[in-house]
């Protein structure tokens, strides 16, 4: 019996308590890679939605993912067969375009949780074939389903594979998926995206796409070429701004140090440093499109002159407020900062007299 319903498209992972698991409820495990690229059709027990891969003779349309039932495994099997194991890895083999793998039990309504302990270690080791039949595999057991259709002390043990491969573009400074990505064969050299139109990020200049969020890493620009070995997502690169922060007093009431609150031009929410006496701190920011302001705070009841900025960051000053957890809650003073360049802040505490 298929164990995987059609019209089922999210997983969750389940607790092995045989009694408060529903029917046809699965875990699903992600990962691995493939190494083969050659095109070949295989006989699937369940084909859903999938997905056309260009070859160098023909389009082949690739299922999201196929599943085998492994035969002849019972709790009796201590373990896999000859057999069994070629079985597992003809299966693998035959299907190059597919990079995750999973396994999981079918138990019938009288299995005692003891033996559905025996049935995981049996699947532990149908995943365990699947590695070995390719290394780029990282299969795992981690699926039960209690199945009134087989006999009450039975089990059927389950492998499934399912592509992963995806190479995707986000931009976390906007909190935008900008493209999405479509699965592609193991080590295929697909182009870089260029930035797309619809991405904006206050006004700084897009440099291209990095492997980590923060910017850092290797840069990718439009058209370099990536081996697709793994899922991958490029995050978007922007030319913060530079700002310098010195501050000299900050003056002789509070808790003695003042607030600078920003937006980086790698996350998309506001970042609060906390600033006591410092010379040139360097910070990076992602300046403000217009509809928002940046902020600088500090305790007590000061005059305007007390913050100079420079080069193309402005300070307006907001006179005197009650500032929040930053400066527990007392008298303080804020200036609202617009940025669309490089500048500096320089604070020294001159107090109202």
């Amino acid at each position: 019996m298929n164990p995987w319903p059609a019209q089922l498209t999210v997983f969750t992972r389940l607790r092995r308590r045989k009694r408060s698991l529903p029917s046809l409820r699965y875990a699903q495990i992600f990962g691995g890679k493939m190494k083969r690229i050659k095109a070949i059709v295989v006989t699937a027990i369940l084909v859903v939605t999938g997905f056309s891969v260009q070859t160098a003779n023909a389009t082949v349309d690739i299922p999201e993912y196929v599943s085998f039932k492994v035969k002849g495994l019972s709790l009796k099997s201590k373990i896999l067969t000859a057999k069994q194991s070629k079985f597992i890895q003809k299966k693998v083999k035959a299907n190059p375009y597919y990079t995750a793998g999973n396994c999981w039990v079918n138990y019938g309504s009288a299995v005692s949780d003891s033996n559905l302990d025996k049935a995981e270690k049996l699947a532990a080791k149908v995943c365990r074939e699947i590695e070995k039949a390719d290394k780029h595999y990282d299969a795992s057991s981690d699926g039960f389903s209690s199945d009134d259709s087989i006999s009450p002390k039975a089990i059927e043990i389950y492998f499934r594979l399912q592509d992963r491969r995806t190479l995707e573009y986000f931009d976390p400074a906007t909190g935008e998926l900008p493209t999405n990505g479509s699965p592609v064969l193991y080590n295929k050299k697909i182009k870089v995206s260029a930035k797309p139109e619809n991405l904006e990020n206050r006004g700084l200049e897009f440099l291209g796409w990095t492997a980590k969020t923060d910017g850092t890493g290797k840069l990718f620009l439009p058209g370099d070429k990536i081996a697709m070995k793994n899922p991958k997502t490029l995050y978007a690169k922007w030319a913060g701004y530079n700002i310098d922060v010195t501050v000299t007093d900050v003056g002789e009431v509070g808790l003695g140090h003042v607030g600078f609150n920003y937006k980086s031009p790698y996350w998309n929410a506001f970042t609060s440093e906390l600033l006591g006496l410092v010379q040139n701190q360097a910070f990076e920011i992602g300046g403000t499109d217009g509809t928002e302001q940046i902020w600088f705070t500090a305790p007590g009841n000061v005059g305007s002159e007390s913050l100079v900025s420079t080069g193309d960051i402005s300070a307006t000053y907001m006179g005197s407020t009650t500032c929040g957890w930053a400066l527990d809650y007392q008298e303080c003073t804020m200036w609202y900062l617009t940025a669309t360049g490089d500048g500096s802040l320089t604070y020294e505490a001159v107090p109202i007299t």
